[in-house]
This record gives structure tokens, sequence and C-alpha cells, in this order.
């Protein structure tokens, strides 16, 4: 069947095309995302420290990289057809095994979960297979998305027979394939592919959205327990540091001034430095709560002061996100990203060389300099926006 209601063409998506919008699949199969990351959390049940950190950071890493690589398949080539759809809707089942195997996976137990990525990579190879038919010009492109699925799964595949030790080789020379895939696939094309900014740049703020609201989670967990407490005011100072990074992600439209389209640089920069950005998110949200344990009497601390965790993400995300928006747009006003840059400094050196022994502190001073951070934000970009404006009139 060809070109009817259930098996459509498939073609690469204009960049021209008005009002993209997320779909409602893409917002479906996000939910399967805000489980698994949930469910990461896991790791720093017994406090955090160097090796927590480092295991947090690969377990998010895998769902960022699942998540990534089907949100660019459909910003370039989602025909919603039913082969499509139930791609998509599948997805969203070995995502779910993997999120229950993070328990397995740190006591070094991989099969199952390994089982479970192969078949999210068995479905981008069928996706890929089908443009690899319709890709037309951008073919050189199609080939080598697909091919490094393909290394990947067979490695991968490979390691199921080998002892843990070559497994996990086996494991990141197959990760290393699947980066190198899109790398070499936009440079056979010499960077000319077109990409929907602004569906990107939505779908990436949807995800923001996801991991502050596992911040709010957080709040929420330790609402009765703190606001009961002498210490209820860190609970509402909480809050406020969630609000100012929702403010500074969103403020003056992400602050990406620039078309992605037709430009691996940007693409990429965007793309992968995102990482970065969520998961110094994902990791102030996970160490508000366990300060908000703490500072509530109900939980003892071993290792890093989550406080500390708090202060060093916070810094380390507007240090990341400046450094993602410098990279990919046109606008760049010193008065917003100095004080940017001046501040996470600041907050991470704060943190890595303490001179604070309690969250309660950390948490204040983490507050401070983030609100002021934030209104200098606010009022430099409207200041930016009027300049540009009577400029243009």
């Amino acid at each position: 069947m060809k070109n009817n209601l259930f098996i459509k063409p498939i073609k690469i998506r204009s960049d021209q095309e008005k009002h993209r919008q997320a779909t409602w699949i893409e917002l479906f199969i996000d939910l399967a995302f805000v489980l698994g990351i949930s469910q990461i959390g896991e790791v720093f049940s017994e406090g955090f420290n160097g090796n927590t950190i480092l295991y947090y950071s690969l377990l998010f890493l895998l769902f960022f990289w699942i998540w990534n690589r089907f949100t660019w398949y459909a910003s370039m080539y989602d025909n919603d057809d039913v082969p499509y759809r139930i791609s998509y809707l599948t997805l969203i089942f070995p995502v779910l095994g993997i999120a229950s195997e993070i328990e397995n996976i740190l006591l070094g137990n991989f099969y199952n979960a390994i089982l479970y990525y192969l078949s999210i990579n068995l479905i981008l190879i069928y996706l890929w297979s089908r443009v690899l038919r319709k890709a037309e010009k951008y073919l050189g492109n199609a080939k080598f998305f697909l091919g490094g699925y393909l290394i990947s799964t067979v490695l991968i595949v490979t390691s199921l027979f080998l002892s843990t030790h070559f497994q996990i080789i086996f494991i990141i020379i197959g990760f290393l394939s699947e980066l190198l895939g899109p790398v070499l696939g936009w440079y056979v094309n010499r960077s000319k592919i077109p990409i929907h900014s602004d569906h990107v740049i939505e779908r990436h703020g949807l995800f923001t959205i996801i991991l502050l609201g596992e911040c709010l989670v957080a709040i929420f967990s330790n609402f009765n327990s703190v606001i009961q407490s002498e210490h209820w005011y860190i609970l509402i100072f909480s809050f406020i540091i969630i609000l100012c990074l929702w403010w500074l992600y969103f403020d003056c439209g992400y602050g990406y001034s620039s078309k992605l389209s037709k430009n691996a640089a940007r693409v990429f920069e965007f793309g992968y430095g995102q990482f970065f950005v969520y998961l110094s998110v994902a990791l102030a949200g996970i160490a508000l709560e366990n300060s908000l344990h703490s500072v509530s009497g109900h939980s003892s601390i071993h290792g890093i002061l989550p406080g500390q965790i708090v202060m060093c993400s916070v810094g380390f995300f507007i240090f990341t996100l400046s450094a993602v928006q410098l990279f990919v747009s046109k606008d760049k006003p010193f008065l917003v990203y100095i004080p940017r840059i001046l501040f996470s400094i600041t907050l991470i050196g704060l943190a890595v060389f303490p001179i604070l022994k309690e969250n309660k502190y950390f948490i204040v001073l983490t507050l401070i300099l983030l609100l002021l951070l934030t209104i200098n934000d606010v009022y430099q970009w409207a200041n930016f926006n009027l300049a540009n404006s009577k400029n243009q009139t």
C-alpha cells in the first residue's frame, strides 16, 4: 500500500513550516522518560559522593540519548502514519523496562537492560530503513545514521556473550558508533539538512519542563515535614530557586535567536550541549529533595552535603545554559552573559571549596546569588529588546 491513510510518503520535513508544535505522540512518550529519570534517583539512596554522581550521570545520559535520537528523528521525518505511530508508542515499553532495571544495573547485571536497549535500537533501525528507501538527496545522511545503529546493535548483541569487563567495552564502542553516525551523516551532506528550529527548541524546552517538574516533586514530597519545622523558610527558598531556574531558561524566547537549520555546528552544540543543562537541573532537584529531608531531620547525611550539590548544580546550569546560548545565538548581550559566567563560577567555587557547614546555609546563599542574577537577567534582556526595537524603527 502506498500513499494511503495507513502508509504515507516519507520525506524530510521543511524548515519553513508555520506553527509546527510538539505532537500528541511526542508528549505521550515523554511520560516514559519522566518515570525513567525519577527512577535513577535511587543512585543517591546512600548519599552523594564522586561515584554516585558518576553513576547517575551515566544513567541520565542513557535516557537522554534515547530521547534525543527519537526527538531528532521526529523533527526530520515525522510523517504521522500508522507504522510511525506504532514505532513511537512501542518505544514506551523498553524505556520503562530499562527504568525497572536500575537496581540490577547498579549491581552490575546489565543483561535485561541490554535487551531492552537493543529493542529500542531495532525500532530506530526500522525507522531509518524506511527513510533510506526514500531519502533521495539525503541518502548519505540516512546511511550513516542507519550504519551507526547497525554497528552498535551488532556490538551490543556480541556483548551479551562476554564477561562483564569486555561487555562494558563493547557497549561503550557501540555507543560511540551511535554518536559518530549523526556527525558523519551531517558531514556527508555538507550540513545542508533542513531542521525546524522552533520545533526542536520547543521539544527541548518541554524536556526541561519535565525536569523542573521533578524538582517540584522534591518540594511536594517534603512539604508538610518542612513547613511545620523551624526551618520552614528553606522550603520556600527551595521553591524560589526552582522558579529562578525556570526563568533563566525560558526568558527571552529561550535566549536562542539563531536558526539551527543547515548548520551542523549549531545543531550539535545545541543538541549535545543540552545534556549538560538537563543533567544540572536533574541533580539540583534530587539534591534539593535530600537537603529538605536533612533540614526536617528525617535523614542523616553521608558524603557530600546535598546543599553543596544544589549550589554546584545551579552554577553548572547557569554556565552550560549560557555556553549553549552563546554558541548558537546571534544575540549575545554581554550585560546578560558576563554576570551569568561570573555568578556560575562563584557558585561552583563556593560548592567545591566550601566555607559553609550546613545544608541550609548553602540553600540560602544559592538563592541570594541566583535571585540577584535573575533580576539582572530580566532587566538586561528588557533593555536589549528595547534597544533592538528602537533600532528597527
